[in-house]
């Protein structure tokens, strides 16, 4: 007796906690629903007040026919477009010839005075190396 009266109190238990779900989201899907015992108050209605607005002129079109014969010219600003440049790889290979070089030696000029001592001092030369030159 004791173990059917715990089954049917389990029952009514799981009854009770699937209707309370019930109303539970019934009043969270709508809170004015009348099994709601706090019902949130009521909103006063909305009054429409004609109000007097600007009615807006309308833009005119920015669309402006060109005739057929106008000729385009660019602006000073601006750049012309991109153009395919033509570049090939040159076929022949330079080759340097060596030019020789003159060089340039100083010699000594006697001078004839009685109260210097002779100059026969040798100059140094002085040779350039040698330039390379490319020929086409």
């Amino acid at each position: 007796m004791k173990t059917r009266l715990l089954n049917i109190l389990t029952v009514l238990l799981l009854v009770g906690a699937v209707i309370a779900a019930v109303v539970m989201l019934s009043i969270f899907n709508n809170p004015t629903n009348p099994i709601n015992p706090f019902p949130p108050p009521t909103t006063a209605p909305t009054l429409f007040v004609p109000s007097p607005t600007v009615t807006q002129t309308p833009i005119p079109p920015t669309y402006t026919p060109i005739p057929p014969t106008a000729t385009f010219t660019l602006r000073p600003s601006s750049t012309l477009p991109p153009t395919i440049t033509p570049y090939g790889m040159p076929t022949e290979t330079p080759t340097f010839t060596i030019t020789p070089t003159v060089t340039a030696t100083n010699t000594p000029m006697p001078t004839s005075s009685p109260t210097t001592l002779p100059t026969d001092t040798p100059v140094p030369t002085f040779t350039l190396p040698p330039t390379l030159t490319p020929t086409p």
